[in-house]
């Protein structure tokens, strides 16, 4: 529904619309396997309702649609960070697009929605900050680099087997960050 109500917005005719909703439902992540939930099943939802919003917003100039979409936007960005560079980007691409129409309202809503994501994106960075000493959305890379980049490191120059070198890599870091 979401993908034919883009569609909609875009202005692609009924059959391409209709097309494009189908392979969005039985796209292999789209489709339920098992009752977890995974990232890849809840971004693409939270992403076009994100795109939706902002074309409403890019067109009714509406604060409600610019806040919606950073809202939307932001929670995309904490159930999978994929978009890490693009408020930036998005952000710039908003101002361009609205600079035609009239200069302060366009500046208005591009802050509202980089307030809104950065709103939701704060706690986040915070405790990344606090847990990793880095402002970094994604606390992935860290996490990688020390227990399986660490772990075979360890495992190399302490000549030690990998399972040892596990678990010398996590008590160190438990003993060190406490977490």
């Amino acid at each position: 529904l979401l993908t034919q109500r883009l569609g909609r917005q875009l202005g692609f005719s009924p059959r391409v619309r209709r097309f494009a909703a189908w392979m969005t439902a039985f796209e292999p992540h789209a489709v339920y396997y098992a009752v977890p939930l995974l990232t890849e099943w809840i971004f693409p939802v939270l992403t076009l309702l994100a795109i939706t919003r902002l074309i409403q917003a890019t067109r009714s100039w509406m604060r409600k649609d610019a806040s919606l979409s950073g809202l939307w936007f932001g929670l995309g960005l904490l159930v999978k960070p994929l978009w890490m560079a693009v408020p930036p980007l998005l952000g710039v691409g908003l101002l361009v697009g609205w600079m035609g129409k009239a200069w302060r309202p366009s500046w208005r809503l591009v802050t509202l929605w980089c307030v809104v994501v950065f709103l939701l994106l704060a706690p986040w960075l915070v405790r990344n900050r606090l847990a990793f000493g880095t402002w970094n959305i994604s606390s992935q890379g860290p996490s990688a680099a020390v227990f399986y980049l660490g772990s075979s490191i360890t495992s190399v120059v302490e000549r030690v087997s990998y399972q040892e070198a596990e678990l010398l890599v996590r008590s160190r870091f438990k003993d060190r960050t406490g977490l």
